[in-house]
């Protein structure tokens, strides 16, 4: 399957609340600002397994519901739980109003997960835009990789094929 780049096509953030029920300030200011993201269209999408979620770009998920003392467990859970649904190409940002002494103890391991994240506190919103752009442009680097990996084995896979044609030729010469 190609990949299309990113600025051939239209960019799809997938949208999540940990918590759909609720509605307070923070959710609706977060609401407010993806609405202002006019390069990216926004879906919302209700779980993990939500058919709407591909493709996506980006993984938006609203956390500020999740317990200080158990975010960093969640948040790896949750990494697997999209690395088990071969989603490792979809970046996450996760809205969460964490202390640093939680994402300070998350450092070691989140240096050893095999998936982009990042997380933004509420108060913080004005940084959306750019968290969003630099996780857009990882993700698509991601695929360019892809890419290239793909072209390395086209390209070894002919190179094997004309050395056992060469290989053949030469023990039928003898």
């Amino acid at each position: 399957m190609d990949i299309i780049p990113y600025y051939q096509r239209s960019l799809r953030v997938c949208y999540y609340s940990t918590e759909s029920r609720v509605l307070d300030a923070n959710k609706i200011l977060l609401e407010n600002k993806l609405k202002q993201l006019g390069v990216v269209s926004i879906v919302q999408i209700k779980s993990l397994d939500d058919p709407k979620i591909n493709p996506c770009d980006l993984l938006l998920v609203e956390a500020t519901q999740i317990p200080h003392e158990g975010f960093s467990k969640w948040l790896f859970g949750f990494g697997k739980r999209l690395v088990q649904q071969a989603s490792i190409w979809t970046p996450a940002l996760f809205i969460s109003k964490t202390q640093f002494g939680v994402l300070n103890t998350m450092l070691e391991d989140s240096i050893y997960e095999n998936w982009y994240f990042d997380i933004l506190d509420p108060d913080h919103m004005d940084s959306l835009p750019i968290r969003v752009a630099n996780l857009l442009k990882i993700h698509d680097h991601l695929h360019e990789i892809k890419r290239y990996q793909n072209v390395i084995e086209t390209l070894q896979a002919n190179f094997d094929q004309l050395n056992n044609k060469l290989s053949k030729i030469k023990s039928d010469g003898r």
